[in-house]
Order: structure tokens, then sequence, then C-alpha cells
């Protein structure tokens, strides 16, 4: 079945803006790459000349995260091996053993939990503005979750164009519409000569 197409001066308006959406985007695009290549350039030349500073800064990093990954882990054997049952049923239940003594834990590790989690939720706003200007040159990718999709501009363009060209240029969409009208025609022609026919 063919797709109604809404509003499609604004299709063919929104295909004639695509190239120029396509040009912005990439340029904007490679203006991120060139900072994110700058500042990694800087990094490495930093490493090179400031070997004490930026060694110090490195191994803080490098044992924060083993303590992290530590913690994560002792927290998992805990969890498996102190206070999940064996009777347990990975798709249905969770039966708990030594209920008090995880509460105790789970209030012990409150603390811990709450920095990581404001580290979690720093570095999963980081990732999606580095993700998201990952695919700013591509058009084709949509950036915002699904109730907000209609606010990417650069993407609406997109589809658009695909339309307009699908509609246009597709030999498939031609022969297709070119039977249609045929038959059509072929309706009315018989439709004609039945009523023609009747007194």
């Amino acid at each position: 079945t063919l797709r109604v197409i809404n509003w499609p001066a604004l299709k063919l308006t929104s295909a004639v803006r695509y190239s120029g959406y396509q040009i912005a985007s990439v340029i904007t695009g490679w203006m991120f790459y060139t900072v994110v290549f700058f500042c990694v350039g800087l990094l490495l030349i930093g490493a090179v000349f400031l070997p004490s500073i930026i060694g110090y800064f490195l191994y803080f990093i490098l044992m924060s995260g083993v303590v992290i990954i530590l913690i994560q882990v002792v927290q998992i054997i805990m969890c498996k091996f102190a206070f999940l049952s064996s009777e347990s049923n990975e798709e249905k239940t969770i039966i708990l053993n030594n209920r008090r003594i995880f509460n105790s834990f789970t209030y012990f590790m409150l603390l811990y939990n709450v920095a990581t989690g404001l580290y979690t939720s720093i570095m999963r706003v980081v990732m999606a503005i580095l993700l998201t200007l990952l695919v700013k040159p591509r058009l084709d990718r949509i950036v915002f979750i699904a109730p907000f999709q209609r606010f990417d501009t650069g993407h609406s363009m997109y589809r658009s164009f695909m339309i307009i060209e699908a509609m246009f240029h597709n030999p498939i969409v031609h022969v297709f519409i070119k039977l249609l009208s045929e038959q059509l025609k072929r309706k009315k022609e018989i439709g004609s000569f039945y009523s023609a026919a009747k007194p």
C-alpha cells in the first residue's frame, strides 16, 4: 500500500533543504573531530614533556579504577554466594539467605554506591554528548529518543529527501504507478461501456 504523505509541500521543502543541512552537519562534525584530535594531541605531548604530572594523574585514575572494579566484583560475589539462595530461579524468583546481613551490607555500601552512581550519571551525560557529536554529521541517524524524534530537523530533512527521491527516481515506483493508472483507465473505460449499454 502507498503511504499517505502528510503536508506534501513541507516534504518537498524539506527535500530542498536537505543538502544544505547535510553540508552544515558535516562541517560541524569536522570541527568537533578537529577539537577532539587537538586535545588528544595535547595529552600525548603532555605525556612526553610533563611525565611526572601526567604520570601521577594517570596513576590516580588507574588506582581509582582498580578499587572501583574490585568493590564491584566483591558486591557481585557477596550477592551471589552469601545472599542468594541456591533455590532461586533466574527466570521467576529471587530467594534471599541472611536477610539481615543483606540489609546491613546494603546500608554499608550506600555511600560507595552513591559516589559511583554520581560518577555513572555524569559519565552517562558525557557519553550521550560524545555519541551525539559523533553521529552529528550523519543525518540518517536519529539523535533523540522516541518521543522527541520530531525535533530532529536534520533527520526529518533526510527522510523527506529520501521520500522525494523514491517517488521521482525509483523505477519500481514509476512502473507501479504506470500499472495503477492503466488499470484505473481500463476500469473507467469498462464502466463507461456498461453505462452506455444500459437503456
